[in-house]
């Protein structure tokens, strides 16, 4: 009896492998994906450093979040019209989690326990496990929105997910209308606000919140007295570096005014810095 648990646990580990391990070009839908469908050309491929083939100028950030491989490819169907797709492999569920969020800007999200999908302006953004899926339907005739929720169940089926949130993004809320990023890096905060060159924040995780004409960042660090030094190098730079103007500030908080006319607030926390940025009438 033993054995049979053993050998049916061994089995249910190597699917869970085998289905994370899966490289992009395995996964991404190919002309069998549905009846009348045909790929224009040859399925592209990229894996490290070589990302710069497919997306050069960005893959920069895909490479900060953590990248493994990549598949690209365009499928025709002679009444539905043509379909681009790139599907990502990352290195976690956090990094595919950190570009779906920045890729899909404001469009609302779908949220299920696996995957997760924004569709907006003929584009679809997919989280599911470690990968990240953008379909664009731009030359689509007919059906798109039946064909992207087609899409979502293909990857859902190709490769089980739990879609494992990152600790600090767990508290984010889970309204469908939600607009937020999760943040691993500075490429990706200079996404969202430049603060100048370097890494003033020394960014590793930051979860960034949008409200009207509002940015709430929330930088996270290890304990509470890096986030307390970090912060005393934040309010120096601001204080100092030209680029803002009006600073005010003392050991726990700062606010300041930037050359845009925005205003910043920051303040110290335990393990987190938090800084809002209120955009100028």
């Amino acid at each position: 009896m033993k054995q049979k648990i053993l050998f049916i646990f061994l089995i249910v580990c190597g699917i869970a492998f085998s289905s994370k391990g899966q490289t992009a070009q395995e996964v991404i839908p190919g002309p069998e994906w549905q009846e009348g469908w045909a790929a224009s050309y040859e399925v592209m491929s990229y894996e490290g450093d070589d990302l710069f083939f497919l997306i050069n100028g960005g893959a920069d950030l895909y490479m900060e979040y953590g990248f493994a491989d990549v598949a690209a490819v365009e499928l025709s169907h002679p009444e539905k019209g043509n379909l681009y797709i790139e599907l990502y492999r990352m290195d976690s569920d956090s990094a595919a989690f950190g570009i779906f969020s920045l890729r899909k800007g404001d469009i609302s999200v779908k949220i299920y326990p696996a995957p997760w999908a924004a569709y907006g302006d003929d584009v679809l953004h997919v989280w599911n496990g470690n990968f990240y899926m953008m379909v664009s339907g731009g030359q689509m005739k007919t059906a798109t929105l039946e064909t992207f929720t087609k899409l979502v169940a293909y990857l859902a089926d190709k490769v089980p997910a739990e879609n494992e949130l990152p600790a600090v993004a767990r508290q984010l809320p889970d309204s469908e209308s939600s607009h937020y990023a999760y943040l691993m890096g500075p490429l990706a905060l200079n996404n969202i606000y430049s603060f100048g060159p370097g890494d003033v924040f020394h960014t590793r995780e930051a979860v960034v919140l949008f409200e009207e004409n509002q940015k709430h960042l929330n930088f996270y660090y290890e304990s509470e007295p890096l986030a307390k030094e970090v912060f005393a190098g934040v309010r120096a730079y601001m204080e100092n570096s030209g680029r803002f103007n009006d600073f005010q500030g003392d050991q726990r908080s700062f606010h300041a005014v930037d050359r845009r006319g925005n205003r910043l607030l920051g303040k110290s926390g335990e393990k987190m810095i938090q800084v809002t940025v209120e955009e100028a009438e």
